[in-house]
């Protein structure tokens, strides 16, 4: 076998040594920077996404903020709107009920408690009629 052979040990080690070490010069001259740039080129990419990211998410947060402001504004003022028109409601209410009272609801009244005096007077003097 000719791997095993002592005189060529000699040989086989210079041309390994000198084909690792032009393997490594052309590593070192163009490969290597090559990568070095790339990886800078996305370390910078990452932190620029990273800035815009979180600048995003303070605009989310911002405009969050400022549509449950404004949503927490509308409900109060609704709820403002929805207690004044049960005010001014229950406020008209009593009042025609008070005017309705005085002006129809008087002379009906008025004329139902002379009926029912009248009915209840017939009653009683029907039963002392026949009670006795």
């Amino acid at each position: 076998m000719p791997q095993l052979d002592s005189l060529t040990y000699l040989t086989q080690i210079f041309w390994t040594l000198l084909t690792f070490s032009v393997f490594y010069a052309v590593c070192l001259r163009h490969i290597l920077p090559g990568v070095s740039r790339i990886l800078k080129v996305r370390k910078k990419k990452l932190e620029y996404n990273k800035n815009a990211m979180d600048s995003f998410v303070d605009e989310e947060r911002s405009t969050a903020s400022s549509y449950e402001q404004m949503l927490a504004d509308s409900l109060n003022a609704s709820r403002g709107l929805l207690l004044k028109t049960a005010q001014l409601g229950s406020s008209w209410l009593s009042a025609v009920t008070v005017e309705v009272n005085k002006t129809t609801l008087k002379s009906m009244n008025e004329s139902y408690l002379r009926v029912f005096g009248s009915l209840s007077a017939k009653r009683h003097l029907m039963k002392e009629l026949y009670s006795k």
